[in-house]
Protein backbone atom coordinates (compact mmCIF):
# COMPACT_ATOMS: atom_id res chain seq x y z
CA UNK A 1 0.00 0.00 0.00
CA UNK A 2 1.17 3.38 -0.68
CA UNK A 3 2.74 5.64 1.98
CA UNK A 4 0.92 9.39 2.18
CA UNK A 5 3.12 11.58 4.08
CA UNK A 6 0.16 14.07 4.78
CA UNK A 7 2.37 17.17 5.75
CA UNK A 8 5.23 18.81 3.75
CA UNK A 9 7.13 20.26 6.70
CA UNK A 10 9.14 22.41 4.48
CA UNK A 11 6.10 24.12 2.59
CA UNK A 12 4.39 24.33 6.28
CA UNK A 13 7.34 26.22 7.95
CA UNK A 14 8.42 28.63 4.99
CA UNK A 15 4.81 29.70 4.93
CA UNK A 16 4.54 33.25 5.56
CA UNK A 17 0.90 34.05 4.97
CA UNK A 18 -1.97 35.12 7.31
CA UNK A 19 -3.90 32.08 8.62
CA UNK A 20 -6.47 33.28 6.36
CA UNK A 21 -4.87 33.23 3.64
CA UNK A 22 -4.37 29.17 1.70
CA UNK A 23 -3.24 26.62 3.94
CA UNK A 24 0.01 25.97 2.80
CA UNK A 25 0.31 22.18 1.47
CA UNK A 26 -3.43 21.83 0.65
CA UNK A 27 -2.54 21.62 -2.50
CA UNK A 28 -2.15 18.82 -5.45
CA UNK A 29 2.03 18.14 -4.86
CA UNK A 30 3.09 17.41 -8.42
CA UNK A 31 2.76 13.27 -9.10
CA UNK A 32 -0.31 12.87 -6.78
CA UNK A 33 -2.99 11.24 -7.97
CA UNK A 34 -6.45 12.82 -6.86
CA UNK A 35 -7.19 10.06 -4.94
CA UNK A 36 -3.71 10.74 -3.04
CA UNK A 37 -4.63 14.18 -2.95
CA UNK A 38 -8.09 13.64 -1.40
CA UNK A 39 -6.95 10.74 1.05
CA UNK A 40 -4.31 13.40 2.23
CA UNK A 41 -6.94 16.06 3.05
CA UNK A 42 -9.05 13.88 5.08
CA UNK A 43 -6.02 12.54 7.13
CA UNK A 44 -5.61 16.34 7.48
CA UNK A 45 -8.78 17.20 8.72
CA UNK A 46 -8.72 14.27 10.83
CA UNK A 47 -5.66 15.55 12.54
CA UNK A 48 -7.47 18.72 12.58
CA UNK A 49 -10.45 17.31 14.97
CA UNK A 50 -8.25 15.51 17.27
CA UNK A 51 -6.20 18.51 17.71
CA UNK A 52 -6.69 20.59 20.85
CA UNK A 53 -9.39 23.44 20.68
CA UNK A 54 -6.49 26.51 21.30
CA UNK A 55 -4.73 25.14 18.13
CA UNK A 56 -7.74 24.87 16.17
CA UNK A 57 -8.79 28.30 16.71
CA UNK A 58 -5.54 29.56 15.84
CA UNK A 59 -5.20 27.80 12.44
CA UNK A 60 -8.53 29.29 11.66
CA UNK A 61 -9.54 33.60 10.57
CA UNK A 62 -11.58 35.05 13.09
CA UNK A 63 -14.35 35.40 10.55
CA UNK A 64 -15.24 31.65 10.36
CA UNK A 65 -17.11 29.61 13.11
CA UNK A 66 -14.28 26.86 13.36
CA UNK A 67 -16.39 23.81 14.45
CA UNK A 68 -18.43 24.77 11.38
CA UNK A 69 -15.30 24.77 8.85
CA UNK A 70 -13.77 21.75 10.46
CA UNK A 71 -17.44 19.64 9.93
CA UNK A 72 -17.80 20.86 6.63
CA UNK A 73 -14.12 20.06 5.38
CA UNK A 74 -14.40 16.48 6.88
CA UNK A 75 -17.90 16.06 5.61
CA UNK A 76 -16.46 16.93 2.30
CA UNK A 77 -13.41 14.57 2.16
CA UNK A 78 -15.44 12.20 3.42
CA UNK A 79 -17.61 11.91 0.42
CA UNK A 80 -14.67 11.51 -1.77
CA UNK A 81 -13.60 8.52 0.43
CA UNK A 82 -14.69 5.45 -2.16
CA UNK A 83 -12.45 6.67 -4.89
CA UNK A 84 -9.56 6.19 -2.04
CA UNK A 85 -11.32 2.72 -2.09
CA UNK A 86 -11.44 2.12 -5.72
CA UNK A 87 -8.28 3.11 -6.11
CA UNK A 88 -6.54 0.92 -2.99
CA UNK A 89 -5.20 3.66 -1.21
CA UNK A 90 -7.62 2.23 1.69
CA UNK A 91 -9.94 -0.49 2.45
CA UNK A 92 -13.45 -0.61 3.07
CA UNK A 93 -13.69 -1.57 6.57
CA UNK A 94 -16.56 -3.86 8.05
Amino acid sequence: MTRIRIWNYEEVAKNTRPNYMTVPDSAIRPGESEAEWLLRMLLRDLQALAAESRIQIAAHTNFVPVADELANSLEEHVRHAPLCVEQGLISQGD
